[in-house]
């Protein structure tokens, strides 16, 4: 899960969208590490470009192609960090 949403923030810093859909994790503790790892550092690399109107532009969290949730930027990541956090 947590290295589904990392992999969701890419996308959401990337384009402003993600659409969730539910995968099965790989099979291997380590193929679930290495995408973890790999996703986080591709947050980190574009958090570290945002500039401060970044952070109030548009985001959209759909599931199955139908919008569950907009909010800005700045939300949308706090409230992944927040769900991370919770599991």
């Amino acid at each position: 899960m947590l290295a589904q949403e990392e992999a969701a923030l890419v996308s959401i810093l990337d384009t402003g969208s993600v659409d969730w859909k539910e995968t099965p994790p790989p099979a291997k503790a380590a193929d679930i590490v290495a995408a973890y790892e790999e996703s986080a550092a591709a947050v980190n690399a574009r958090l570290a470009k945002l500039d401060a109107a970044a952070w109030e532009k548009p985001a959209r969290f759909l599931v199955d192609g139908k919008t569950g949730w907009e909010t800005t930027t700045d939300h949308m990541v706090w409230e992944f960090l927040f769900d991370a956090v919770h599991h």
